[in-house]
């Protein structure tokens, strides 16, 4: 038990010094220290204590060799280079790595971009199993893809499927610090990543979402949500899936509803079963005060995958109510953020106020309320914020869920 506890002591540890040589706000000062003295130091501890582990076996001379390494970086911190060049040295033994070329350094850029031991073993076991077939140029594309196949075998990986928290909250932030997730000026998420992104052949009830949701449940267990990077980041897990319907299923002449239909149909080939969930949608029907709420003419419905977490906002016409619909591009990857560069007429304004947002929680409850529903008006960015000056949402008496239309591809929650 305590050889278990020093190993995760010091994977935090390593997990927390990479991030901090990620973040851009990490000054020149910090990073060199961070590369020479502490992450060497963090990795020659963690030889050992994976070697007391018996996931390997050191030969004394290496063993003794790092003692003196460990204790000589204490004192004179250049000696971190030795250090790093051992741990580099020994990462076909901790992986038990095939002869390959191009895997050691595929592996060491991999513990960079900060995937723990646990992933890393698993996808070792993976690349095993798959020789002498194994494709490191494609398997390196889709580990640059969040929420590929190969991406989710990983993340599931992570941490061992701990419930610590510390630990779920670092596998969550893995998905940010990979995505170069960083809140500009106006308190908007923007994904600055050149070399990762979100999967675009991901569907809305992907395995990744579920395993992601759970990371973040467990990580603010019995909490609210208080990360504002992590609120936010669900618009982009909505993008995804609302791009993922209108290009998969939808043709010319549809609406966004008969892709979804198409869409539950397609699932239903392999699972009979398989309907989206109806639930009330009441705080997505807000309304301008002063007007007068009429269900029976303005009733936005709520559709949600098996799973709760993906959900689709559907306005009377059959159209998904979308805030990507309103957003603009500043570049090619930057969304324009500034509300001074935006005039929101009506339609826009529901469209920014009214649309999806994926949920962590698995259903409406407690957790639901802790995760999804209140963080909003404390951790939206100020585009929306601003644009909720004037709306409400109506009462439960005013909304009537019993006005909904039924269809042929939903149940009731």
């Amino acid at each position: 038990m305590m050889v278990n506890q020093k190993l995760r002591r010091l994977m935090n540890l390593q997990t927390v010094l990479i991030t901090q040589l990620q973040d851009r706000q990490t000054t020149a000062v910090m990073r060199q220290m961070i590369q020479q003295q502490l992450l060497p130091q963090v990795r020659g501890q963690l030889l050992l204590a994976l070697q007391d582990k018996r996931l390997f076996q050191l030969p004394t001379a290496t063993q003794t060799k790092l003692e003196q390494l460990l204790i000589q970086n204490l004192i004179e911190p250049s000696n971190g280079a030795a250090l790093s060049a051992l741990w580099l040295e020994k990462t076909q033994l901790r992986y038990h790595l095939p002869t390959k070329n191009g895997l050691v350094a595929h592996f060491a850029q991999l513990e960079l971009e900060n995937w723990d031991d646990n992933s890393l073993r698993a996808y070792a076991a993976i690349i095993r199993q798959q020789e002498p077939l194994f494709n490191l140029t494609a398997a390196n594309r889709a580990l640059h893809r969040v929420g590929s196949p190969l991406y989710q075998q990983l993340y599931q990986a992570y941490g061992g499927r701990t419930t610590n928290r510390l630990v779920n909250w670092q596998r969550a932030n893995l998905v940010l610090m990979q995505l170069g997730a960083q809140l500009d000026a106006h308190h908007f998420l923007q994904l600055a990543a050149e070399d990762f992104e979100i999967y675009s052949e991901m569907p809305p009830d992907a395995p990744f979402l579920k395993t992601f949701a759970q990371s973040v449940q467990l990580a603010f267990k019995d909490q609210d949500l208080t990360d504002q990077r992590l609120h936010q980041f669900r618009m982009y897990l909505d993008r995804q899936n609302i791009q993922y319907i209108r290009t998969h299923f939808k043709t010319a002449g549809d609406s966004d509803e008969m892709a979804l239909q198409k869409f539950v149909a397609q699932r239903q080939k392999k699972q009979r079963a398989y309907w989206l969930k109806r639930e009330p949608a009441r705080l997505h029907n807000k309304y301008m005060r002063g007007v007068t709420f009429n269900a029976d003419a303005n009733l936005n419905r709520k559709r949600l995958t098996p799973d709760f977490h993906s959900e689709f906002i559907i306005d009377r016409t059959g159209q998904f109510v979308t805030q990507w619909d309103v957003l603009r591009y500043r570049t090619p990857h930057q969304i324009e953020s500034d509300p001074a560069q935006y005039v929101l007429n009506i339609a826009e304004k529901n469209a920014l106020l009214n649309g999806e947002s994926f949920n962590y929680a698995n259903r409406n409850n407690l957790q639901h309320a802790q995760l999804d529903s209140r963080p909003p008006r404390q951790l939206d960015h100020q585009l929306r914020d601003r644009a909720f000056a004037g709306w409400q949402s109506p009462n439960k008496q005013q909304y009537r869920q019993s006005a909904e239309k039924s269809d042929a591809y939903s149940r009731p929650y």
